[in-house]
């Protein structure tokens, strides 16, 4: 899934509905940042990144980061058919902008 930064408080997010084939994105959804109980000022700068789309497509795990206040990441279980959200405490910082996708193989074919 992709996200893309809008400063009008709606996050759209993407899918690619068959692996590799740049046609197949599709808006998936648009989530408010109302709907996820983020608290916005205008000078507030905060990205929201989906994480993982559950099996039934229900529900998404996303993480907003806050680099500007630098008041960490904010982890939230979004049930987008349902609108409800849940905010998981963690005491860990993690930095999920370094991570990464799953590869069977280190070895390249190049």
């Amino acid at each position: 899934m992709l996200q893309l930064l809008n400063p009008t408080k709606i996050a759209p997010l993407w899918q690619m509905k068959e692996f590799g084939v740049e046609d197949s994105w599709t808006q998936f959804l648009k989530i408010s940042y109302q709907n996820l109980q983020i608290a916005y000022r205008l000078d507030d700068v905060f990205q929201v990144f989906p994480l993982c789309l559950s099996e039934n497509g229900g529900t998404l795990i996303l993480v907003i980061n806050n680099s500007v206040l630098n008041i960490g990441d904010q982890e939230i279980l979004y049930n987008w058919r349902n609108n409800r959200v849940k905010k998981i405490e963690n005491t860990y910082r993690i930095i999920w902008k370094a991570s990464k996708g799953y590869v069977e193989s280190l070895v390249s074919t190049c």
